[in-house]
């Protein structure tokens, strides 16, 4: 299980953002939808990344089982 994943689990937001930063996981996924929608606004792209990681931490947060927090 990831860093990330466990931390969200302890209910630990900024400990699951800081492992998935250091994993360089946040700034591949943002290099991915700014490649895949090149017309997206910098912005969006940025508000897109911020609601799939609070979205990833509310789901394991509240126990829900999620296979892996990057998926």
């Amino acid at each position: 299980m990831s860093k990330a994943q466990k931390a969200a689990e302890a209910k630990d937001a900024l400990g699951m953002i800081e492992a998935l930063h250091a994993s360089g996981y946040l700034a591949g996924l943002k290099r991915m939808l700014q490649s895949k929608w090149s017309k997206l606004p910098a912005a969006d792209v940025d508000d897109s990344v911020a609601e799939a990681v609070e979205g990833a931490y509310s789901a394991v947060s509240t126990g829900r089982r999620v296979g892996s927090i990057g998926a």
